[in-house]
């Protein structure tokens, strides 16, 4: 059966703020019930031929079809609607799959860059266990025991392009993978506490605006707060 890429002609709220707009955005993938190896070519009143609906589709080789379902060639970065991975290069369900980016995502007249990926531009952050300026390691999970009060964590902000930013930013109020936070930025580095009040685990992970980067390829960081007693 045929496989097709489903593209968006333009695909709003995209980038680390998503306030910006990119231009023909690969979003889904689909396998259509036809006997032909293609499917454009052969069914040429489909809905997607509309060159005023707000999709089209291109003809895809089976292999990148399955690639992309089964989640080994991912669209986003790490599932988030905001951040593509690709876009194509022309426009209208007669013309060829031909992934990549546009200089600007948000101008398809701009240069296009044949299978390079849409760029990640959310903030980096990594976690160490100490000051990073010092003796501070990159660290991923961490256990703790259970005791009144934290464990401090350091968090060193980065650019997308992965350089270290020298923020001094005072109490900034920000979410990351869902918690909300307060942070007092120092040429880049802030502190956060762990508490270990109570006996579970606590999950750190990337989002929509912040790529964590940890040591071993983790996409999430858990701190595993262990006890002496089984409670209720």
């Amino acid at each position: 059966m045929a496989w097709v890429a489903i593209v968006q002609r333009s695909r709003g709220k995209c980038g680390r703020d998503s306030d910006k707009t990119y231009e023909n955005v690969v979003y889904s993938v689909r396998q259509l019930k036809t006997d032909a190896p293609t499917f454009v070519a052969q069914n040429p009143a489909h809905p997607w031929v509309d060159p005023l609906y707000r999709e089209y589709i291109v003809d895809i080789p089976t292999n990148v079809g399955e690639a992309i379902k089964s989640g080994v060639q991912p669209l986003f970065y790490d599932g988030m609607g905001n951040l593509p991975l690709w876009q194509n290069e022309n426009e209208g369900s007669a013309s060829a799959y031909s992934p990549g980016s546009f200089a600007d995502p948000e101008d398809n007249q701009s240069a296009f860059l044949a299978g390079v990926e849409l760029g990640d531009d959310r903030w980096i952050i990594r976690l160490y266990d100490d000051d990073p300026a010092t003796t501070g390691v990159h660290v991923g999970s961490l256990d703790f025991d259970e005791a009144p009060g934290e464990q401090t964590i350091y968090m060193k902000l980065f650019n997308s392009d992965d350089t270290p930013s020298a923020t001094n930013v005072q109490d900034t109020k920000t979410e990351i993978g869902g918690k909300l936070m307060v942070f007092d930025f120092t040429n880049g580095v802030t502190t956060f506490g762990v508490s270990t009040n109570q006996v579970g685990v606590i999950q750190f992970q990337s989002d929509s605006r912040y790529r964590a980067i940890h040591p071993n390829g983790e996409t999430r960081i858990f701190y595993r707060i262990f006890g002496r007693t089984l409670t209720l």
